[in-house]
């Protein structure tokens, strides 16, 4: 027996011994990396697998992802970032591999640390982990990529098709069996099941009724919706034979509550109770036109049914010329093509081919730096857009070129840090006015008294007077601890004067942070009572930051004494 001493062995060493082959680990697959990681710990071999490793001005600190194994999960992989105060800290944890996927960008080493870690400052990356710049993002190159892009959905879009073109009337349920296997095999998607058989079933309804329905409930391929066509379809008395003859190949338990499903869906169908709501439109990653509609109300369980088209006429047929809320934004038509039909305003037409302006938004939101590039036409409607996001400061730095003008960095702590870097174009940049003043920006001062405070005396005594009935201890009940949430006073004109405020950008972050606050600790339902502010275009900007950060909960307000100030010119009546 021969024994070997692991010890000794490198990264590379073990990467070799398990793959029997010369790569980084970064170039092994995830399955692959596990394997590494298990062998390293396996062996209890001293070696640290990193990832990135970096300096954040933000935070003044360094950071290393480090790779480990999932101790729970035995082909998963953990990415986790180790912090340091100091760059002595760093330096020990990564055993000075300071070279390699590595960025100091805003750090400047000391003599000391220069010597006392022999540090070659030409080898270190001081600018980013990215190469690529906005300029790398233009107009006619990502309408390139694009084309490059939909060129295989195209092309799946005729296959489609012309598969059907092909395809000969189904009259058996072994037919309706085969053919829809060929098709899964052959365009194999998320909606193929919705494509095929709404296809079928518009393209010969009554001639593959019964198989249709004999297949449906032999067969689990697509359960509810599968319902919702039939139903929707053929009727009640086909809906009835589905439920009397469905198996599904499903367990009995599973079986059951369908069934019951489809009694339910039925229940509320026939009592007239279901609302009906529609989306219509062209799918470009299908090269469909597509009618998907959800029958339901808060009681019994929906009805749906999606229809799929290749042809543009018979899609606004189906809808009876009735084009209103659809979304062409992508079909390939003419705008006179689809004018032709009833059209509203939220009939999103296809884009134009050529934009007037162009617009770049930059900001700092949900602990991510973002650009949003935008190509606009001549009617103001985005015809192209492109989302940029960093979770680095100095990736995003390096993508604008450092340029940081009109920025939104109102939440980005730390933003004051960057007075330490010169050629940083910060015209416009939207931070606090503690931190403009730290960067010599000039400060656009509100009016003085603009948003004074403003109380009401007899209010005020009202108040006082029942203060003590409105802090009594209430007791809690579990059963409906955190359903219902409610807040009032929020007095947003006080909270500017407490954060002596002198900005409208300090106005914004304190509504944003007390928006956010608010949104981030939603219930089910939220109710905002009066006295909110005595400015309304102060209430409509809480109102719009709020809805940033609702999460989908319901939020109700009233007004109070205060929002009356607003209507000082008005009638009281």
């Amino acid at each position: 027996k021969v024994t070997i001493d692991y010890s000794k062995y490198s990264l590379s060493d073990v990467i070799k011994k398990k793959t029997r082959r010369n790569a980084s680990f970064f170039e092994l697959e995830r399955d692959v990396q596990r394997t590494v990681l298990d062998f390293i710990r396996e062996h209890n071999i001293d070696i640290r697998v990193f990832g990135i490793k970096w300096y954040d001005i933000l935070t003044n600190k360094f950071y290393a992802t480090e790779y480990l194994p999932n101790e729970y999960l035995s082909y998963s992989i953990n990415i986790e970032t180790r912090e340091f105060n100091t760059f002595d800290d760093f330096f020990d944890y990564v055993r000075g591999d300071i070279y390699q996927n590595s960025c100091f960008y805003g750090y400047v080493f000391s003599k000391e640390e220069i010597k006392k870690y022999s540090i070659n400052l030409k080898l270190l990356n001081f600018v980013s982990f990215i190469k690529e710049t906005m300029d790398d993002y233009t107009f006619d190159s990502i309408k390139d990529i694009d084309s490059i892009d939909n060129k295989i959905n195209v092309d799946r879009g005729k296959a489609i098709q012309e598969w059907f073109g092909n395809l000969k009337q189904i009259k058996t349920s072994a037919e309706l069996e085969t053919k829809w296997k060929k098709f899964r095999r052959r365009f194999d998607f998320w909606e193929a099941a919705d494509v095929f058989f709404s296809t079928i079933i518009r393209r010969d309804k009554d001639i593959v009724k019964n198989a249709v329905i004999e297949y449906v409930c032999k067969n689990d391929v697509y359960s509810s919706a599968a319902f919702g066509t039939i139903l929707l379809t053929y009727g009640r008395d086909a809906a009835l034979e589905m439920i009397e003859k469905y198996d599904g190949f499903v367990s009995y338990n599973t079986k059951r509550r369908r069934i019951n499903g489809f009694k339910d869906s039925l229940a509320g169908y026939e009592n007239g109770s279901f609302t009906r709501k529609r989306w219509l439109g062209f799918d470009d990653r299908l090269q469909l036109y597509y009618v998907r509609e959800t029958y339901s109300n808060r009681l019994n369980y929906p009805l749906y049914r999606n229809e799929y088209f290749c042809d543009f006429s018979e899609f606004a047929s189906f809808v009876n010329g009735d084009l209103s809320n659809a979304d062409l934004s992508k079909a390939p038509l003419s705008r006179e093509e689809i004018l032709k039909y009833k059209v509203n305003e939220k009939t999103s037409l296809p884009f134009s081919q050529h934009y007037q302006s162009y617009i770049v938004e930059k900001r700092y939101f949900n602990k991510e730096f973002i650009v949003d590039q935008k190509w606009l036409d001549g009617d103001g409607i985005t015809i192209l857009h492109k989302e940029h996001k960093f979770k680095l400061i100095f990736n995003f730095i390096h993508f604008l070129k450092g340029d940081l003008s009109n920025a939104d960095l109102l939440f980005c702590d730390g933003v004051e840090n960057l007075k330490k870097i010169k050629d940083l174009k910060l015209e416009g940049v939207k931070v606090r006015s503690v931190v403009a003043e730290q960067f010599g920006l000039p400060l656009k001062l509100i009016q003085y008294g603009q948003f004074e405070p403003k109380s009401f005396e007899s209010t005020n005594k009202c108040e006082l007077a029942t203060i003590d009935n409105l802090l009594l201890e209430r007791f809690e009940d579990s059963d409906y601890f955190g359903k219902l949430s409610y807040i009032t006073d929020i007095h947003l004109l006080h909270r500017f004067e407490t954060n002596k405020c002198k900005t409208y950008d300090d106005i914004t972050f304190v509504i944003r942070t007390i928006a956010k606050t608010l949104g981030d600790q939603a219930t089910a339902v939220n109710l905002i009572g009066g006295d909110t502010s005595s400015d309304f275009s102060i209430f409509q900007k809480f109102i719009s930051d709020l809805a940033t950060y609702d999460h989908g909960k319901y939020f109700f307000f009233t007004l109070g004494n205060h929002e009356l100030w607003g209507l000082r010119e008005e009638k009281l009546e």
